[in-house]
This record gives structure tokens, sequence and C-alpha cells, in this order.
């Protein structure tokens, strides 16, 4: 696709940063919860709903070799490498990342790392959904990879420039590198967003309230419909079952306050509207194959 680097790159896309006081930035505290906004590809004349969220940022260093699993991450891991090396073993290949690209782990694809002593990356955990509210690069199968030396050298910025115009380059070239690695999917994006414009509104309001009172039946009067034609209607057209689709908001609410936020399982159980604990615990490992606890502790690992 034909998408000029100046329209990607100079997008109006300023976030609120707290301050560089440590080695690590941890959101959702220092960040809004996500951003939403309307992509045109102008080459192709579409329009397409998506939602961005940065979730931290940091500098990874390794004073020794090391090996971390990563099953099922529910966020993009985007990083580059200053210094060092890795290798990443996805589905049995095995491959060497080193300096000079800017690389994409996809959410929801399960790898392993082992990390060479001495080396230094920069990295930030986002998550960029599609109008359906799905993972963009769920669709890929491997690593996204991108050499581009504007975008390297912007991106390590937070750490240096903290400056209105410094930080409002790293997101944009963060923004812009993302945005042209998902260029491979425009048609399954264009997709999705003609499937779900029907739903906007209600898919709107079920993110806003997220809520574990939250019925079918509810949606259904709000919206003047009947359950039966609304959860038909919904499944025919997005997908999944609305009841599912209310379940799955939840969880994936849940996951990023389990990666990212400091909340104990039951202060998150009890934000999501689950009298019960252990009714969320099992609802989560139903949909996950992890507890909230074993979760928490696999997502944070690096």
């Amino acid at each position: 696709m034909d998408v000029a680097i100046a329209d990607l790159y100079f997008c109006d896309m300023t976030l609120p940063m707290a301050p560089v006081t440590t080695m690590r930035r941890r959101g959702p505290g220092h960040w809004p919860e996500a951003v939403d906004f309307t992509y045109a590809f102008s080459a192709e004349g579409h329009d397409l709903p998506l939602r961005l969220s940065l979730l931290e940022s940091g500098i990874f260093i390794l004073d020794r070799d090391r090996h971390f699993e990563h099953p099922t991450p529910d966020f993009d891991r985007v990083f580059m490498f200053a210094e060092g090396w890795c290798r990443v073993t996805i589905a049995g290949a095995v491959r060497r990342l080193r300096p000079g690209t800017i690389y994409l782990l996809p959410a929801e694809l399960s790898f392993s790392v082992d990390y060479r002593a001495g080396s230094r990356l920069y990295y930030h955990h986002v998550r960029l959904l599609d109008a359906l509210g799905l993972p963009v690069f769920s669709r890929a199968r491997d690593l996204c990879a991108l050499t581009h030396d504007g975008f390297l050298a912007d991106l390590v910025t937070p750490y240096g420039d903290d400056s209105p115009v410094g930080v409002a380059r790293w997101q944009s070239a963060l923004f812009a590198s993302v945005m042209r690695m998902a260029e491979p999917f425009l048609a399954d994006l264009v997709d999705a967003a003609t499937r779900a414009h029907p739903f906007a509104e209600l898919m709107a309001y079920v993110r806003s309230e997220r809520r574990a009172t939250l019925s079918v039946r509810e949606l259904a009067r709000r919206y003047h419909a009947s359950p039966g034609a609304l959860s038909k209607r919904f499944s025919r057209a997005i997908g999944r079952p609305l009841k599912d689709h209310l379940i799955d908001e939840l969880i994936q609410h849940a996951r990023r306050l389990l990666g990212h936020g400091d909340q104990s399982v039951k202060q998150i159980a009890a934000e999501l509207g689950y009298a019960d604990t252990f009714y969320f615990n099992r609802i989560f490992r139903r949909r996950t194959g992890h507890t909230p606890t074993t979760y928490r502790a696999l997502s944070r690992s690096r």
C-alpha cells in the first residue's frame, strides 16, 4: 500500500506523559487508558476506526544471560536493541534479533526469548485494536520488523528528552512504526470496520460499562430490540455471540490490569462487578488457561 512516510510520521498523536524518573514507566497511571482515533488510508479511500493503548515503556539492561517464556501475551511488544542481541523462538522457529531494526512481537502469539548478557534494549508495550475490539497483530503468525533510521532515533528519546517536542516526536515515531507494520492487514481491518459499523454504539457502551452485571437483556432494552433478535444480528455480523463479547471485554480489561496495574485480584474482580472472587478466577482461567495470579506473574516477566 502507498502511504507517505510524512503522513504517518507527523500525525497528531500526542499523549500526556509523566516525567522520566526511573528506567521503567508503567501504565495505566501515566497515560490515558486508550486513545480512539480514525486512521485514514487515503490511497485506498478507507477511514478505519482503531484503538491504541500505551501500557509501558522502559529500558531493559541484561547483566547476565536470561530466558523468558511468554504464553499468549495480551499486548504487542515493540522494541529495539541499542546493544547486544537475543534469540526469539516462535512455533519452533528461531530468529536472532540485533540492533538496527524495530521489532514487534504480536499480542496472542506465544514465544520464548533468550537474552545475552550485556544487551540493552528500549521497549514499548502497546495494544492496537481494530473496530471489532480484536488485536490488530493477532493476525500475524510471526515477528514483525521495520528498519527506519528516523524512527529508531526518535523511539529512544523518552529517556533523553522530556520536552513537549521530544515527547511528541517519540510518540509519533511509535505510532508511525506500528501503523507501518500493520499495513499487511489492511484488508482485514477494512472488513472488521464494515462488520462492526452497525454495532459501533453498542460496543462503545459495553466498553464504557465493563461490569459483570451487564446483560444481553439490558442491552436489548437499551437498543429497543428483543434479546434473541439482537443476539442473532450481533453474532451474524461480528462472528461471536453477544454474551461472549460481554465476557471477553471484561477479561481483556482484567488482563490489562493484571499485567500493568497494581490492584489485587480481589480488587480487580470487584471493579469488574464480580461479587465472588472465586467465580471471577474460574471465568478468567476458562478464558485464558491461567489463574489471574499465574497470568500476572507470566505477563510481567520481560
